[in-house]
Order: C-alpha cells, then structure tokens, then sequence
C-alpha cells in the first residue's frame, strides 16, 4: 500500500501523464504505476487478505533433496545414504520436499484396518532423524507435503505438524508444498504436487511448461531424469524414502501402481544428480 502523501501527488499526476510517463516519474515498474492508480482512484479497495507471496527460498551451490520419507516407515539405509553423500561432497543444505512424517495415524485407511498406527510412535522418530540431520547439514529447510496436512486437517488449523517440528528441532518449515532453490545460475522449483501420474515424469514436465522453471517433483515416489518439451529445463522426479516393506497398502494388496525408487537428488552447482542404492558405491568410492 503506497503513503498517503505519495498518493495525494500521484492523483494530481496520473490526471495529466500517462502510465509509461509515471513508471519513469517514479522509478517503478509499469505494473505497479497499474497498482498505485486502483488504490488512489478509491473506487475498488484494495485485497486486504494475506497475500501468499512468502514461499522458501533456499540459495545454495550444494544442496541435497530429500522427499517422502513418511516416517516410521522410513527407509533407514537411504537416509543414512544421503548423510554420507552430503559428507563426502561437503553439502551443507538439506530441503525436505514433503512427506517427511507418515501421520498414518490420522488416515482413514489406518483407522479402517488392523494396522493401528498411533500419533506419539510417529513424531518421536521423526524428531529423532531431524536431530541427526541437524549434525550432518548447517540448514534444514522442510516443505509441506499432503501427508503432513493430515494433521491440521484434524486439528481444523489449530496448529500444524511444521510448528512442532520447529519448535522442538529448530529446523525452517513452510507450510508451502513447495520452495525455490537457487543453485549456479538455476532456478529451480522443488515442489511436492497434488498431482500424480503412473507415467515417470509425466506430472514433473507439465508442471516445467507451467512454471517455465528446472523440477524436483515429489509425491509420485517414482525417479527419472529427462527434459521438458522445449528442451530449455531440466525435470526430475525425486524418489523417495519410505520402505514398501513396512507399507501395508503396498504388501498387502495388489494392483498396476509402479514399485517405488528408493532414492535423493543432490544438486552441484545447478545440475542435478540422482543418487540411489544401486549407484550408490559409486559416489561414495
């Protein structure tokens, strides 16, 4: 919202210039000039709601991402892959793209089977791999996943799971399901969608084409590398961290959804690198 004294000289000037005249006049930008003459004219106030433009921003030439590792069913060999990468190459950020804690004990498909999961089991192992993860990287940054939703949908917003995590581990969260990672000369869009497709990538290079940004993409636990159509931005589906043997809906039943890859992106000066437990030797050799 622009001074009142700004405004009372800007009305007399956008009588007699133009908007392309006032940018100069003021030293702004054509679209706020645009901004400045709705609010001053006073006919249509001015949206007084939140405006969400505070997302996460992490800057970092090396940085690991991490995602859906919903614990306690987490994938121990993997996370302490990831601390040995981060190690051995001198990675000293961590962005956690979502799903980090299950919080199955607030899903209905927990509550409707005989695997009971219970709230405390959770929160206390995923306090415990924060820690651990706080010795290892200088800054860990933490996304909102749809998993970590599920307790806020409970609670109707009374509080979230990020808040807990904050306060009792110090680490950043954003209750945005995604951030920004700004790594050499990249920008890229770390993001933990709603979508999910069957097809690796298919989910990661739409959203390249919408937000004309490199992807990390979560949520589908599948990982790929490729390109968007235009060949301009690199895309990525992350992997994940959780154990399909301590899943129940995975070994319980069958159907035609892929298997999952165990796996993590590290990012070395804006080129992302996809590391799992097969090629995993040959980054720490």
């Amino acid at each position: 919202m622009m001074d009142d004294s700004i405004c009372t000289k800007f009305i007399e000037d956008m009588k007699q210039y133009k908007t392309s005249q006032l940018s100069d006049m003021y030293g702004k930008s054509k679209r706020t000039i645009r901004r400045w003459k709705s609010e001053c004219r006073g006919t249509i106030p001015a949206a007084s709601s939140k405006r969400y433009d505070d997302f996460m921003v992490v800057e970092a030439e090396r940085a690991l991402v991490l995602g859906d590792v919903e614990v306690p069913c987490h994938h121990a060999g993997i996370l302490e892959a990831a601390c040995d990468v981060a190690q051995k190459y001198n990675t000293d950020t961590l962005i956690i793209n979502g799903d980090f804690i299950a919080l199955d004990s607030f899903s209905t498909w927990a509550r409707s089977t005989a695997c009971r999961a219970f709230f405390k089991e959770e929160i206390e192992p995923a306090y415990n791999i924060l820690i651990t993860f706080l010795k290892v990287f200088k800054r860990v940054c933490c996304v909102t996943g749809n998993h970590e939703r599920r307790l806020a949908h409970r609670v109707e917003g009374e509080f979230t799971v990020g808040e807990l995590f904050t306060m009792r581990t110090g680490v950043e969260f954003s209750e945005y399901a995604y951030c920004t990672l700004i790594s050499g000369d990249k920008e890229i869009l770390v993001v933990h969608q709603d979508n999910y497709s069957k097809q690796p990538l298919a989910v990661a290079r739409e959203l390249a084409s919408i937000h004309h940004k490199n992807i990390i993409a979560g949520h589908t636990h599948h990982q790929a590398f490729g390109y968007d159509k235009s060949g301009k931005y690199w895309i990525v589906d992350g992997g994940c961290a959780r154990d399909m043997e301590h899943t129940g809906y995975k070994k319980l039943r069958v159907n035609t959804f892929p298997m999952w890859n165990l796996g993590f992106t590290m990012v070395l000066h804006g080129q992302p690198y996809l590391i799992n437990m097969d090629n995993l030797d040959l980054w720490l050799a």
